[in-house]
This record gives C-alpha cells, sequence and structure tokens, in this order.
C-alpha cells in the first residue's frame, strides 16, 4: 500500500496520474476498521448523491485505503470525474478493469467493474492532450513545470494527457532568461505550445515556431484574459454530464410478458329476454391469461398494452347452464417505485371488453342453445408489488378491477335484442413475469450502497 501511494503522489505531482491502488491489502484488516471502511464509504455516497464531490473523495479514498474494493475505485472514478479530474478518473477506471477478483466475488464487485466499464467509454475520449516544445531544444539542465509541477524531461515535445482548464508552463535552465505561459486546455483537445528561452547574453535561439503536426493546434500565450480557476468542473455537452451512481441505472427498458389470474365477476348482466341477473348467477371465478409490453420512461413510468382472455366457471341453475368468457384489450399508464428491486407498482387504464355467455336449456330430452353478448368500454386500475427475480426477470403478484357498463346486449335465444345498460365490475388477481430489456445504453445496474468484503 506504501509503494502504491508513493507513485500515486508521484504521478499527482506530474499533474497526469491518479490514486491507483493495488487490490492486495499490505496488512490484514480488523473487523473494526472494516466496519469503519463501511461507514466511510456510507458517508460518501451521501456526500456524493449532495454533488459535494470533494468530500465525498476524500471519504472513498481513505475507505479504499483500508479495504481496497471495485466499488470504492467506482466512486473515486466517478468523483474525480465531476471535479474535472479526467487524467485521474480514466486511471482509475483503468486500475478497476484490472482488479482481480476472487472466487465467487460480491455481486456488488462485479456491478461496480461493469458500470465502470461503460463510464470510461464516455471519460476516455474527453481528455485532452498537451505538447510542449522548448527552443532551443536539448538544453542542459532544462526544467519545465506545470502548475510549479515538474515535468520529466524525456516528456518534453511529447503529447501527454493534462485535465482541462488553465494551467501555467514554466521552461527555466541555467544562462537562459524565464519563459512562460498560461493555457487553457478544452476537453478533447490536442493542443501544443512552445516556450523560447533567450541566452542570458542576449543570443536568441530561433523563433517561436508553430507545430507541424496537424493534430495540434498552437496556443498564443494568454493577453488580458481571465481565466477560470483550475480544476473548474468544466462544461458537458447535452448528454454527457455524469449523474450520481444510483442515477445510472436504467432509464428506458421494453417488457413484454404474460400473465395469469383468478378473474372473479361482479355486477348485473342483461339476459335474453331483456332482464337484469346478477352475474354471479352466470359466471362463476374462473382463470384469465394475458399478454403485456411497454415501454419504460424516465426510470419510474410506463405506458404499455394489455390483452387478456377470461374463461368463467360454469353456472347450473335445474336444466339451465351458463358458460360465460370475455375479453379485453386495454392500453395503461403506470408508475413502478423502484424498476430496480422491491417496489410499489400501481396503474390506470382504458380499454374494450366482450362478454359472452352460451346457455343451455334441456327440456324432454332435447336441449336448446343460445349466447348472450355484450361489450363495454372498461375504466381500469391496478396496484401491486414489484420483485426484480433476475437480471432481466421481473415478478409482479397484482391486484386489478375492471369497470364498465354493458350496453348493447344481443342474444340469438330470441330474434329480440335489447340496450339496456348494467354496471359491472371484473377482478382479477394474479401474477405476471415480465422480461425487462434495458434500452438504455449508458446505464447500468447500480452498486449496492455498502461495502462487502473483498
Amino acid at each position: 500500500m506504501l509503494k502504491t501511494s508513493r507513485f500515486c503522489f508521484a504521478l499527482a505531482a506530474l499533474g497526469i496520474g491518479v490514486a491507483t491502488t493495488t487490490p492486495l491489502q499490505a496488512q490484514p484488516v480488523s473487523d473494526m476498521d472494516r466496519a469503519a471502511a463501511r461507514d466511510l464509504f456510507r458517508e460518501g455516497v451521501e456526500l456524493q448523491r449532495a454533488s459535494r464531490f470533494a468530500e465525498a473523495l476524500d471519504r472513498f479514498t481513505r475507505a479504499n485505503s483500508v479495504v481496497n474494493a471495485p466499488t470504492n475505485m467506482l466512486r473515486i472514478a466517478e468523483c474525480h470525474a465531476a471535479l474535472g479530474h479526467l487524467v485521474e478518473a480514466l486511471e482509475m477506471y483503468r486500475a478497476l478493469q484490472r482488479y482481480p477478483m476472487p472466487p465467487s466475488p460480491p455481486p456488488a464487485f462485479v456491478q461496480a467493474v461493469e458500470q465502470g466499464r461503460e463510464e470510461m467509454k464516455t471519460i476516455e475520449p474527453r481528455v485532452p492532450e498537451l505538447k510542449i516544445d522548448v527552443t532551443p531544444p536539448q538544453v542542459p539542465t532544462l526544467s519545465v513545470t506545470i502548475d510549479e509541477q515538474p515535468l520529466h524531461s524525456a516528456l518534453v515535445g511529447v503529447s501527454r494527457p493534462i485535465n482541462p482548464g488553465v494551467h501555467k508552463v514554466v521552461a527555466t535552465a541555467p544562462g537562459y532568461t524565464r519563459a512562460e505561459q498560461t493555457v487553457d486546455v478544452k476537453e478533447r483537445a490536442r493542443q501544443a505550445i512552445s516556450l523560447n528561452l533567450t541566452s542570458t547574453g542576449g543570443v536568441i535561439y530561433g523563433p517561436v515556431s508553430a507545430t507541424t503536426n496537424s493534430q495540434y493546434v498552437q496556443i498564443s500565450p494568454a493577453s488580458g484574459s481571465s481565466p477560470s480557476p483550475i480544476d473548474k468542473p468544466p462544461a458537458y455537452t447535452e448528454g454527457e454530464k455524469p449523474r450520481p451512481a444510483t442515477d445510472l441505472r436504467s432509464r428506458t427498458s421494453f417488457f413484454l410478458g404474460p400473465r395469469i389470474s383468478v378473474a372473479i365477476p361482479a355486477g348485473k348482466f342483461v339476459t335474453e329476454q331483456g332482464g337484469v341477473i346478477s352475474m354471479g348467477d352466470l359466471a362463476n371465478p374462473g382463470a384469465a391469461l394475458g399478454a403485456e409490453a411497454g415501454i419504460r420512461f424516465a426510470r419510474l413510468f410506463y405506458f404499455s398494452a394489455l390483452i387478456e382472455g377470461a374463461k368463467y366457471g360454469e353456472v347450473k341453475q335445474g336444466a339451465t347452464k351458463y358458460d360465460a368468457s370475455s375479453f379485453l384489450a386495454a392500453g395503461k399508464f403506470g408508475l413502478i417505485t423502484n424498476p430496480d428491486g422491491f417496489a410499489f407498482i400501481a396503474d390506470i387504464g382504458i380499454g374494450y371488453r366482450s362478454f359472452s355467455v352460451d346457455g343451455s336449456v334441456s327440456s324432454g330430452g332435447t336441449t336448446a342453445k343460445g349466447n348472450n353478448s355484450a361489450s363495454s368500454a372498461d375504466f381500469l386500475l391496478g396496484v401491486g408489488m414489484h420483485f426484480k427475480a433476475g437480471k432481466i426477470l421481473r415478478l409482479i403478484p397484482k391486484i386489478d378491477v375492471s369497470l364498465g357498463t354493458f350496453g348493447d346486449s344481443k342474444s340469438n335465444f330470441s330474434t329480440n335484442s335489447t340496450t339496456d345498460s348494467t354496471s359491472h365490475a371484473l377482478w382479477t388477481i394474479g401474477l405476471a413475469g415480465y422480461f425487462d430489456i434495458n434500452l438504455d445504453k449508458r446505464a447500468a445496474a447500480a452498486p449496492t450502497p455498502a461495502l462487502p468484503p473483498p
């Protein structure tokens, strides 16, 4: 760990590194220290959610120095990125991808590595580069600093990663005047500057010349400008600003699956003779089978389409027997309080329902058959619970009620039809199993806000 720390500070001193960690602990960690590291982690999560990234970075870094874990490393990288420390963030993401997983790693470790891999793809292209040329070249005992931190002499004239922001570059050498330049480095840019050293004897060694490499932009010394403070978080383009880790879960998905329910009819129905009869006298509770597909958006809301058919239990009244069924097609709008775990779910909707009763009357050895049917525009209301049963599988036990008024009842028992109206309620109590397919390419499952043992 001490070796790692020296390496981290050396990189930070150059302005190009990151506090890289090794997954091996230098010494055993006591249960008390491990518990304290968990507390630091939880405190860091709350600070990160409050956009207090510098304080959160301190907590995560200290927690990681006690227990090196992917969950800590991911949060450290996210805080660096939020603070504009893109080089440090990228190096930590890379270190996270190299983390040697133990056998049967905790799910939070796996999630952190997967999430880090996706986030790294957005950070890597944003890291700018700066090339510093010094004239004359190969000056003995040349010293170059960036923001008062020394630059290795081997990196003079070499493009190197640097954080976006305003940087002060200074070149000095015995026998030469001091040369300095302030440069405002933009995200994604490849820039270059030239520092001209003048001999104290008055000899000027060559003019400042623009680089011949077209991929770099020659920067002139700033004049009269008021640069923004170094390391100020940069402005982001639309869709690029990082979200807190708890918001990196899927915001958009497509879901599809079946549902099976117990169907319970209630209310009234118009008979073939135009009379009104209780639904319970025509149909007993039965089974309903349906399928639902929809789109979840803004993380918590969804639109869906449902089709469902129900077959009710047979009813016998003396010589008369009734066999009823119904069909529903509906559109719904709903809310899921937590699509990534245990949650409350509710929806409302409107649909079209048809209800049909097949009847038969046996008398004197003969059987007369007929059919009575009606339709209704139904209002739907449903409540239930949401369980994440796997990476893409969701289980939803739910109660739904469909309310409507049957009208235009038609029968082939007789030549007459009736347009009398009756109100009804059809209840379903059942279980749905949905396949939830993530459509948000930037999202991954958020790591559990705790620090599992390595």
